[in-house]
């Protein structure tokens, strides 16, 4: 895997990751309504689920790549399909703010594997690393080496956004305007999504 995919793999994490969704609302939810220590606990645990979820991802595809010819390309276009479709989702998804209130949920260990568990049962997970990860691996040298650095940069990316979050979007939610900031974050998203879609799907069938 060339430095210049392993840049284009980074800015669609990134990307990813600042799409508002079941994670990012988890995040900015506990850091307004349980405090900081709560909001880390909760998005380390979604970082860990992340990376379990990434890994095997990762098997799955080194698997489907060697057992079936012309897996490579499959995978290459079903993965610019989905990301096309998460491209039209994010413009269509509408912007959520959270809700500030009270919550008696004093343990920490419990918003870490509330947030572990929101990566592990998210089913579109496993579809968009598998359908992720072919696009930007090397099949003739080290498979699972590059899957698993993948997997870490994305677990990486999940922590530095979600502190990001974490540290800014109290002022952002109580000035009102989360709700404008996450129709913001959709857009770019969807943006992204269609441009990456539409790069691999050129590059699938030329």
């Amino acid at each position: 895997m060339s430095l210049d995919y392993y840049a284009l793999y980074l800015l669609l994490a990134l990307g990813t990751v600042l799409s508002p969704g079941p994670a990012v609302i988890y995040t900015i939810g506990n850091t307004l309504t349980r405090g900081s220590r709560h909001a880390i606990a909760g998005f380390v645990g979604v970082a860990v689920g992340i990376l379990m979820v990434a890994t095997l991802a990762s098997l799955a595809v080194i698997w489907f790549t060697h057992w079936l010819a012309g897996g490579q390309q499959i995978l290459t276009l079903g993965g610019a399909l989905y990301l096309l479709y998460l491209g039209v989702n994010s413009w269509r998804q509408r912007g959520v703010s959270p809700v500030m209130g009270k919550s008696s949920d004093r343990d920490c260990w419990r918003s870490f594997v509330k947030g572990a568990l929101i990566s592990l049962l998210n089913p579109k997970a496993i579809i968009f690393f598998t359908s992720l990860f072919p696009q930007f691996i090397d099949f003739r040298q080290g498979a699972l080496g590059q899957c698993l650095l993948l997997a870490l940069t994305f677990s990486a990316v999940v922590l530095v956004v979600h502190g990001g979050y974490c540290l800014v979007f109290r002022w952002v939610g109580l000035q009102g305007y989360g709700e404008r900031f996450a129709r913001g974050i959709n857009r770019l998203s969807a943006v992204m999504f269609t441009g990456f879609a539409i790069l691999l799907l050129i590059r699938a069938l030329g």
